[in-house]
């Protein structure tokens, strides 16, 4: 996961706040990756509620890809 550009790092308080913090880096994310044109959005999961948004070069442009440590799966 080399050169990423982290974009939020966020501990939730309660699956609420995930949701909003969530929706809220995504939508940041989303809005950067077109204007860079060569990085999808990578959401990473540190912890029940602690998560990295990131744009990243390896996930193809316009998708989303989850990162759990031992899940691997993507969204689009």
């Amino acid at each position: 996961m080399n050169d990423i550009h982290i974009i939020a790092d966020f501990h939730a308080s309660d699956t609420s706040d995930m949701e909003s913090q969530l929706n809220h880096a995504v939508t940041v994310a989303r809005e950067k990756a077109i204007q860079n044109g060569t990085c999808g959005i990578l959401v990473m999961r540190d912890g029940h509620y602690r998560f990295t948004v990131a744009l990243a070069p390896h996930v193809p442009v316009g998708l989303i890809y989850e990162h759990t440590p031992g899940l691997a799966s993507s969204l689009s």
